[in-house]
């Protein structure tokens, strides 16, 4: 990838290519049969090589673990920022194939953060609020590049305040959609802004410290919508009450609360990243 990074894609002939991957034109040949898809399986190369680095650790404590994920994604840029640059900026343009690579890593940081989420299915306010903080990452990263004169720690804090952030009007709006129904509850009503939650298997928020401050975000109403919050704010109601004319239910088991995953089911992880032989000899090559 790091012949394709150095120079316009037109310029690269498939000889200077074999060159700087030690092996000759005809075994190249054998194995791609264009530039084009050299360059389309390089990227594919690259791309797992980054999901394998930023991979969430979850021996780490929630806020450490976004911190520790964000840290190895600027790490990457840093060090291989050209490479992270021809390919966000003109991998498309060269190869429209690029465009599907693309949308299968942001899907797969998608998992990711849905399932430190405790999330199997995020409600439409929570996916757009994580997919534009996938992005935002993307676009802070490009122009990092260009402009690296800010600090890396500075920038981390800056992705993890703009991630509690986005969470945070999430919920919000998802708090303001339950309202409307009936029924909004008071934990999303109550809840502090900016924080970050990565604990698996649950719906309640987890804090991330920035500096002394600590705060935290409840996700229980954004993840699951509307319909969702409206059941739980009904079972949140103390355990004498019931509706007029209802008769006593005889040997009732009390019903488990919701786990903050869509239909009580707790997310399960997402597959660790595994390379074939083929791409990692693609990616060293490259």
């Amino acid at each position: 990838m790091r012949v394709f990074s150095s120079r316009p894609y037109d310029e690269i002939a498939m000889d200077e290519v074999a060159e700087m991957a030690r092996v000759s034109k005809g075994l190249l040949y054998h194995y791609f049969s264009s530039k084009r898809e050299f360059f389309v399986e390089t990227v594919r190369a690259a791309s797992l090589h980054l999901r394998s680095l930023t991979e969430p650790d979850l021996t780490l404590a929630p806020g450490a673990r976004l911190r520790a994920a964000i840290d190895a994604h600027l790490d990457y840029v840093r060090e291989h920022g050209s490479i992270y640059a021809s390919i966000y900026r003109s991998g498309t343009r060269i190869a429209p194939e690029v465009q599907a690579i693309l949308d299968e890593h942001r899907d797969i940081v998608m998992q990711w953060l849905s399932f430190n989420l405790g999330v199997s299915r995020p409600a439409p306010l929570l996916r757009s609020a994580l997919r534009a903080w996938i992005v935002t990452v993307e676009a802070m990263s490009l122009d990092w590049i260009d402009h690296p004169e800010l600090k890396q720690p500075e920038l981390r804090e800056l992705l993890v305040a703009s991630y509690g952030a986005l969470l945070k009007r999430a919920e919000t709006l998802g708090a303001s959609a339950s309202g409307a129904g009936g029924a909004a509850t008071s934990s999303s009503a109550s809840a502090t802004p900016a924080g970050s939650n990565l604990k698996s298997g649950s719906s309640k928020g987890a804090d991330v410290k920035s500096g002394d401050a600590t705060s935290s975000v409840t996700t229980s109403n954004v993840a699951r919508g509307p319909a969702s919050a409206r059941s739980a704010a009904a079972e949140s109601k103390p355990a004498g009450s019931k509706p007029a004319g209802a008769k006593p239910a005889e040997n009732q088991k009390p019903r488990r609360a919701a786990s903050g995953s869509r239909n009580g089911k707790r997310a399960k992880p997402p597959k660790r990243v595994r390379a074939s032989g083929r791409q990692r000899a693609r990616e060293k090559s490259a």
